[in-house]
């Protein structure tokens, strides 16, 4: 996976992502939509069925991009079971962004906070965040919400979050 620049920073107006995907290898060759695959853990940009992965707030674009802009508020879905886990995520913060005013990605998971990031640091940036099993989902599916306070607003007033590249789930693992 090529690292991402700051060359994706709004170079074409994104289109959001809509609907499930269909997990069909015959399908995948072809370029059609995908429809209704299955979820799991880890959500990465760079594959075909991260669309998946996504509820709202994800913006989609034309090319092969590794990572993809969010809305201020972002939702993920993932399936696991209710175990304490980590939640890690790769996101990529422009310059403009980081640089020119105080903002802050709230991590929620299941409604409940686990983490506030400040985003001054442009670039490169990977968390890793502690979550308590009884915020996981019994039944269904775990909602992330990724939300970023004071977002970045572009000439023609449209907001942004971060370039995400990928967000998942590790299960912790006793020592």
């Amino acid at each position: 996976m090529r690292p991402c620049s700051s060359k994706y920073a709004i170079a074409s107006p994104p289109r959001r992502i809509r609907g499930k995907i269909r997990c069909d290898p015959r399908t995948r060759r072809s370029g059609a939509p995908l429809r209704d695959c299955a979820v799991g853990r880890e959500m990465d940009m760079s594959r075909r069925d991260h669309s998946a992965y996504v509820v709202s707030g994800v913006m989609d674009s034309e090319g092969d991009d590794p990572g993809r802009w969010t809305e201020p508020k972002a939702k993920l879905k993932f399936d696991l079971y209710p175990a304490p886990a980590v939640f890690s995520a790769k996101f990529w913060v422009p310059d403009f962004v980081a640089k020119t005013a105080q903002r802050t990605l709230l991590i929620l998971v299941s409604g409940k906070q686990i983490g506030a990031i400040p985003l001054a640091k442009d670039g490169l940036n990977e968390i890793a965040l502690p979550c308590a099993a009884d915020l996981i989902g019994q039944s269904g599916f775990t909602i992330v919400d990724m939300n970023v306070e004071n977002p970045y607003k572009d000439q023609s007033g449209q907001a942004f979050g971060v370039v995400l590249m990928r967000a998942g789930f590790e299960y912790q693992t006793r020592k």
